[in-house]
């Protein structure tokens, strides 16, 4: 048992002192995405390692919690690894949010996303470009009175007419 706390205290360590996996690109969007969950008063750790029910341990690019929130955030530059992301996000029961590029990574990741869906129960996933993480967020934080319902609009106001004239 004292191995396995060293081994994790060892990741934790190295975690918080090495530069992220994947290149400058995705580290700036790592960042990006981060001060957008940092300026809501969340806490975010990067390359968190997370044990998985199994026993391994797997790490994520973001962990997110604060305000009654858990989330995992994948920066994803390419579809490659969506799959995996969103298998290990459903193995831990977690929520997971894909910060993607453009709108072409985000439509060839949903296509490999709804062609290869894990078996099991289905996770809350969402896949954002850099300029939507903050009014996603800021929906995601706020209340349930305070968010939009689904009804439909209020008619609009009827003037009453003066009478006709009598002949």
């Amino acid at each position: 048992m004292n191995a396995l706390w060293l081994t994790i205290l060892l990741i934790l360590a190295l975690a918080t002192i090495l530069p992220m996996r994947g290149g400058a690109f995705h580290e700036h969007l790592a960042q990006r995405a981060a001060a957008v969950f940092e300026s809501h008063g969340l806490t975010v750790r990067f390359e968190h390692p997370l044990v998985l029910p199994g026993g391994g341990t797997n790490f994520v690019d973001l962990w997110v919690t604060g305000r009654g929130l858990e989330l995992i955030v994948e920066v994803e530059t390419t579809p490659r690894y969506a799959l995996t992301n969103l298998i290990k996000a459903q193995a831990l029961g977690q929520p997971l949010w894909f910060v993607v590029p453009t709108r072409a990574v985000r439509q060839a990741i949903a296509t490999r996303l709804r062609k290869h869906h894990p078996k099991g129960p289905p996770i809350d996933h969402r896949l954002l470009l850099p300029d939507e993480v903050g009014p996603t967020l800021t929906h995601t934080l706020a209340p349930p009175e305070a968010q939009p319902r689904n009804q439909p609009p209020e008619p609009p106001e009827v003037t009453p007419r003066s009478p006709l004239p009598s002949r």
